[in-house]
């Protein structure tokens, strides 16, 4: 095997690895102004720093004021196209062809997701993450990262609409400092209109006691739950669910409270325990409900529809 041979093979290796995405909102409104957002990443789903990716816009559907070409600034891992219009009258689809001459990748096509065009929308659905562990979970900590971490590959890498750090209370509780460092970067790092952020935690409870379940808020200056007792330590507190939202409710700030999983066995939740439901309180009009859903209808500004903030996530 020649050295030329197995740099063509590492090339190809690369090439197999990279991902373009180009991301648009799913739901538009005829006439309506957006931006696609674009993100290049190798094999190990990190910022790849690509050498000259120009993308050359063919077959696009339902979409005015889109370039004809789009070159990512040198050493840039993600770009915008800005004040595109839906049209429709249907879909939106965005469409692009790598450029390179005779170099291998040249000629591969990328395509953004879909987009349905309505004349008056009266819903949107967005895109996140709500769970995800931070270096402050005592969790697989090897492997875990910073809140800012979080944030920043969600917004920026991921292309999403909303995300949550939603760590175990134990790694919480540790340093009630990390709380005050969670609560500061929700606040940050949240942009009603383009990335929505919540403040939450993990809350674990042993098998006939509820299981696990993540809670959410929507204000940045909420307390975590936390009991000063021996059957509130480990990873499966002998502490019922019904303490949890009791804490919550007596607190008086807007939360929803979601099953961490369905059964399974080694997570603590049998198919038949009791509290199995999602909770929400205080968010709209001081009720507790359930189920709950992450679109809102009727409400919010093109076509009645809402645009991304925390009450039209939840």
């Amino acid at each position: 095997m020649t050295e030329d041979t197995l740099n063509t093979a590492r090339a190809v290796a690369g090439l197999l690895g990279t991902r373009i995405q180009i991301a648009i909102p799913a739901i538009l409104a005829e006439g309506e102004s957006f931006d696609a957002k674009i993100s290049v990443t190798g094999a190990d789903a990190l910022p790849l720093h690509p050498k000259g990716i120009i993308l050359r816009f063919d077959g696009s559907m339902g979409i005015t004021g889109l370039p004809q070409r789009f070159a990512l600034e040198p050493n840039a891992t993600t770009g915008v196209l800005r004040n595109l219009t839906a049209i429709g009258p249907e879909t939106v689809l965005v469409r692009g062809q790598v450029e390179g001459g005779h170099q291998r990748g040249a000629g591969a096509v990328v395509t953004s997701n879909p987009a349905w065009v309505f004349k008056t929308p009266s819903y949107r659905v967005f895109f996140g993450d709500l769970h995800v562990h931070t270096e402050y979970s005592n969790c697989s900590a090897w492997r875990c990262l910073s809140p800012e971490w979080c944030y920043e590959y969600a917004r920026d890498i991921a292309l999403l609409d909303f995300v949550a750090p939603a760590d175990h209370l134990r790694g919480i509780a540790a340093d009630p400092e990390r709380w005050v460092h969670l609560a500061k970067a929700a606040k940050t790092y949240n942009r009603p209109g383009s990335f929505v952020t919540f403040l939450a935690f993990e809350s674990s409870h042993a098998q006939g006691f509820g299981g696990d379940n993540n809670a959410y808020f929507m204000d940045d200056d909420a307390s975590y739950f936390w009991l000063d007792r021996e059957d509130m330590r480990g990873i499966a507190p002998h502490v019922h669910l019904r303490e949890l939202w009791q804490f919550l409710d007596a607190a008086g700030k807007p939360y929803l409270t979601v099953p961490h999983h369905t059964g399974r066995a080694a997570k603590y939740r049998a198919w038949d325990e009791a509290y199995q439901g999602r909770r929400i309180k205080n968010f709209d009009d001081g009720s507790t409900a359930r189920p709950w859903a992450l679109l809102r209808t009727g409400r919010g500004d093109v076509g009645g529809a809402p645009r991304r903030n925390r009450r039209s996530v939840i």
